[in-house]
């Protein structure tokens, strides 16, 4: 008895757990997108995936009609490199397709520490048209890699993060 009923407590525990996939056209792919107003009424529309503990990331957001991908590295210790204006960036599809795209804006670095690291981050943001938009909507993301640097950083979307991001992609493009 006792067994079933931890079987049957473990399988309901999974059914309602498991993340529902998105479906393009069979979901809505506003859902989870987060909305934010600064007091003057700016809008920003936007949803972010973050690993490691926060300390690798990548976002999709819209902001003054412009939409844009962001993606967070992170480096050990201190450095004190800056993503200059043009950095390139790549998207890795699951269904093939590499976009290859070049920052929008200068990056610095970050400089954090917490009680077991010293460590610097950078939140490099890259523009993307609609054609770009339209791309991210039609699949999955599966990898982001930019240079930080002179080093490629390159991190690795699990597939319910995947579809995450393309679901926000669909929605900023409507």
């Amino acid at each position: 008895m006792g067994y079933r009923f931890l079987a049957l407590s473990s399988l309901i525990l999974i059914v309602f757990c498991t993340p529902e996939p998105y479906v393009k056209g069979q979901t809505d792919p506003c859902r989870k997108i987060d909305i934010k107003k600064d007091p003057f009424g700016k809008e920003m529309r936007s949803k972010a995936i973050f690993q490691g503990m926060g300390y690798l990331g990548v976002g999709i957001y819209q902001l003054d009609g412009k939409n844009y991908l962001q993606m967070l590295f992170t480096m050990g210790g201190f450095v004190n490199a800056i993503c200059p204006t043009g950095t390139p960036g790549k998207v890795a599809l699951v269904d093939g397709t590499i976009i290859e795209m070049t920052s929008c804006k200068d990056s610095g670095p970050i400089k954090r520490a917490n009680s077991q690291t010293i460590y610097t981050q950078w939140v490099i943001d890259f523009e993307i048209d609609n054609p770009t938009l339209a791309q991210l909507s039609n699949s999955p993301i599966k990898a982001v890699q930019s240079m930080v640097n002179n080093q490629p950083l390159q991190l690795e979307i699990s597939e319910s993060d995947g579809y995450t991001l393309q679901e926000a992609a669909d929605c900023l493009s409507q």
